[in-house]
């Protein structure tokens, strides 16, 4: 596939990896009164490159896209 879509040069900065589930959770976030002040939002990735890139910088890496999908959305809301 990354053949396919890419040429030779961009192909070696690239990595398929299985996704085995992705999503959102949205739920109002209330106070102990029961009044919404907010929104909680759970974002969700489950994948796994499969050996080609090593745990610990997946580990490290990982939450930090979390993050910044999160931004983004925000960004595009607004």
């Amino acid at each position: 596939m990354i053949k396919k879509n890419f040429s030779e040069a961009e192909a070696k900065d690239h990595v398929l990896a299985k996704l085995f589930i992705a999503g959102w959770h949205f739920a109002p976030a209330k106070s102990s009164d029961g009044q919404v002040t907010g929104s909680r939002v759970i974002y969700l990735i489950c994948a796994d490159a499969g050996g080609s890139i090593p745990e610990v910088v997946q580990n490290m890496v990982g939450p930090k896209q979390a993050i910044q999908v999160v931004k983004n959305l925000y960004t595009f809301i607004k």
